[in-house]
């Protein structure tokens, strides 16, 4: 049975690469997936997610599904050389350094925002305080982890 794409049923998977038109006329230079959603960076810096929004995963500040990708407003200026994602939260590296997160409906300390009780959810893309001069992150499923261009190695 084909996927559903009104409903984002995700009952039955594609079951062979298919091209994802609202990206046509972009360079995309990153790409990551998690629970039933995909992140990916242009080569402007431009950031745009699709897929289903649970735990605001998708960074538009509501678990609205997105069938087709959509730019996440809150890093249009912000220009991102790459992302990763884990469960349900994704990270975003600047050419600068910086790294936003937001996300994670269950994992909150992967955010890297220090003591969120109460708010275990950022809904846009916020940026980690703790960390810069960063080139490299990876997010896993309950944890995150930067490394600097002095090659230091944080994990959160």
């Amino acid at each position: 049975p084909p996927f559903h794409r009104e409903t984002l049923d995700f009952e039955y998977a594609l079951c062979r690469p298919r091209f994802v038109k609202g990206l046509a006329g972009m360079r995309i230079v990153s790409v990551a997936v998690g629970f039933q959603f995909t992140v990916v960076a242009t080569d402007q810096g431009r950031v745009f997610s699709f897929g289903k929004g649970r735990g605001h995963c998708l960074g538009h500040g509501s678990t609205e599904p997105q069938v087709l990708p959509k730019e996440i407003e809150a890093l249009r200026n912000v220009d991102v050389a790459t992302v990763s994602a884990g469960h349900t939260h994704v990270l975003a590296l600047t050419y600068t350094g910086g790294v936003y997160s937001w996300g994670s409906e269950n994992f909150p300390p992967a955010l890297g925002h220090g003591n969120l009780v109460g708010q275990p959810i950022v809904r846009t893309p916020t940026r980690v305080e703790a960390l810069r001069g960063v080139r490299c992150v990876a997010a896993g499923e309950a944890l995150s982890c930067a490394v600097t261009e002095a090659g230091h190695v944080y994990t959160w």
